[in-house]
């Protein structure tokens, strides 16, 4: 039948092996919502970092890269920061990379407070595998805790100047 080009026939089939993988389906979804649930808590930089890598490590990406973003101002000239903090991280074993060509990948664009805060790039290679993930979690309640944990957390890493200095607020040096 599926020689005969019924379309339906290729959908029922693509339907009956996603119920024989659930198990596995099930697994990167909850990875993926502990995760969303930890971001929330998240309290440095680095926990960020853990979260998200325990929650790749489980699942069919084959690695991301992680870019952040600081606000141009809250109200004070913000230092320039040397470079701000990124992360990216590849499954052991895995000879992917996006530079290569040799993947496909999804970039989710972290907006929280109507700001732009950075972006998550996942990567995964050409394989002969459906993906195992519920693409909707990543890009909903995931996406706004990541970008709202990069938000709290990224005052760690700046340091902030007054806008003008006032003559009147600089202090009295003693005589």
């Amino acid at each position: 039948m599926q020689h005969l080009g019924y379309l339906e026939f290729g959908e029922i089939r693509r339907v009956a092996q996603r119920t024989i993988e659930q198990p596995h389906i099930f697994a990167n979804n909850l990875s993926i919502r502990r995760a969303t649930a930890e971001l929330q808590v998240a309290e440095d930089f680095q926990q960020v970092c853990r979260i998200l890598t325990a929650a790749f490590e489980s699942n069919d990406f084959d690695g991301f890269e992680l870019r952040t973003e600081f606000p141009a101002s809250r109200g004070f000239h913000i230092v320039e920061v040397s470079e701000p903090p990124r992360l990216r991280w590849r499954k052991a074993g895995a000879f992917v990379s996006p530079e290569f060509g040799n993947t496909w990948s999804l970039n989710l664009d972290l907006i929280t407070s109507g700001k732009h805060c950075g972006s998550l790039l996942m990567f995964r290679g050409y394989v002969n595998r459906d993906l195992q993930l519920d693409i909707n979690l990543l890009t909903s309640a995931f996406a706004t805790n990541l970008a709202n944990a990069l938000q709290r957390t990224s005052v760690q890493n700046v340091e902030f100047l007054p806008s003008t200095q006032d003559a009147a607020l600089v202090p009295a040096q003693a005589g």
